[in-house]
């Protein structure tokens, strides 16, 4: 059996996954995609290589019945949204980090999976990289009281992550909305920042393709 899959979202961040989905050729096969941008469709049916049904409203994709599965990229603020209609159309899914914005959206994709019976993946591929799970391990040993909050963890997502021309432990190097390069001061970089303050809803997680303002981790005095 070969999977029909339709693809929600055809901007840069689309492309790897078509490369995967095209070395699966036998087991799956791309056969829809949706996006509001015409531009962003021509480029992917090109990197895709054969016809393909265009939509430009998703919900049309996901009422084709020739889609087994659904490969989600959209804006983050999207991201409940279309999983919890994927889930309805009983699409199995796959969706582009994060799950969503709060614990509200994730306890609303959790009830619509549970109830569709679909499988569903978050695409979290970085989630156990070495930079991770040192700055999970510092996170929760001062959280239990094995270290005091003020001793400085051992190791920094930037040290272990990047290589030695990378200055963060983002992707390198971040750019910002106008494209040029910066150097953001970012509490992420270190994770006695992360255990010991409290999140606030005004900043941003840098990366190469876009910068996506949704949260930060406010400084220590």
């Amino acid at each position: 059996m070969t999977l029909k899959i339709g693809l929600i979202g055809c901007g840069g961040i689309m492309r790897p996954h078509v490369e995967g989905w095209l070395a699966q050729a036998g087991r799956a096969e791309i056969v829809a995609v949706a996006d509001v941008s015409d531009e962003n469709i021509r480029t992917r049916v090109q990197q895709i290589g054969h016809e393909v049904a265009i939509y430009h409203d998703y919900h049309d994709l996901l009422a084709d019945p020739n889609v087994d599965a659904v490969d989600l990229a959209l804006p983050h603020h999207l991201h409940c949204e279309s999983i919890v209609a994927a889930a309805k159309a009983g699409k199995h899914l796959m969706t582009e980090k994060p799950l969503c914005l709060n614990l509200a959206e994730a306890e609303e994709i959790r009830k619509a999976v549970d109830e569709s019976g679909i499988i569903m993946m978050a695409a979290h591929n970085q989630a156990l990289l070495p930079c991770r799970v040192a700055g999970k391990t510092d996170a929760d040993q001062q959280r239990s009281g094995q270290i005091p909050p003020s001793t400085p963890p051992t190791v920094t997502p930037a040290a272990v992550c990047s290589p030695p021309t990378r200055t963060t432990g983002a992707r390198t190097p971040p750019r910002s909305p106008a494209g040029g390069s910066t150097k953001p001061k970012w509490a992420a970089a270190n994770s006695s920042t992360l255990a010991t303050t409290p999140p606030i809803d005004c900043s941003s997680w840098p990366g190469r393709h876009r910068w996506k303002w949704l949260r930060c981790w406010a400084p220590t005095a």
